[in-house]
């Protein structure tokens, strides 16, 4: 997004986190995006979630950085485990993989785009030369004499000699 916000793009378990947005500056969320780091806590339920007596209104959260090149852009957020028991440090480790293995597919899938326009782009530059070379006369048209043709790569460069020609 072009926002400050993160939002909440897909959620297993709970379907109404999807599209949820949150602050990345604050609480926990905001420690991990801030120290790029893995950051374990307790924090208060969803509001507006459902409220089941006996249950706390609060949940055990993990939040592991989307990182590349030391610079957070994104979270994976897992909380309370099936079991109820807290999180350990082989849930964090295993969390840490996962966020790792999916902060490079999003950095592969980026530098895939990346790849792809700038194909395009020297595409559409190479076509744009090919036509204005078809514009351009003839070298040996206008003087007369066999000469080598200066090529036209991309955009409206051209060199004139002293005398006003090409």
């Amino acid at each position: 997004d072009d926002t400050d916000r993160l939002v909440c793009r897909a959620a297993l378990g709970d379907p109404a986190l999807r599209g949820t947005q949150r602050d990345p500056n604050e609480g926990l969320i905001g420690r991990c995006m801030r120290g790029n780091s893995l950051e374990d806590g307790v924090e208060a339920a969803s509001i507006g979630a459902d409220v089941v007596v006996g249950q706390p209104p609060e949940r055990a959260v993990v939040y592991a950085p989307l990182s590349t090149d030391g610079r957070p852009y994104g979270v994976i957020q897992v909380t309370d485990r099936l079991d109820g028991a807290p999180f350990n440090r082989r849930d964090h480790l295993l969390l840490q993989i996962m966020a790792n293995l999916a902060a490079l597919a999003v950095a592969n899938v980026r530098m895939a785009e990346t790849l792809v326009q700038q194909e395009v782009t020297a595409r559409e530059l190479n076509l744009a030369a090919e036509i204005q070379r078809g514009l351009l006369p003839d070298d040996r048209a206008l003087l007369g004499e066999r000469r080598r043709r200066r090529p036209v790569r991309a955009g409206l460069r051209a060199a004139f000699d002293e005398e006003g020609t090409l």
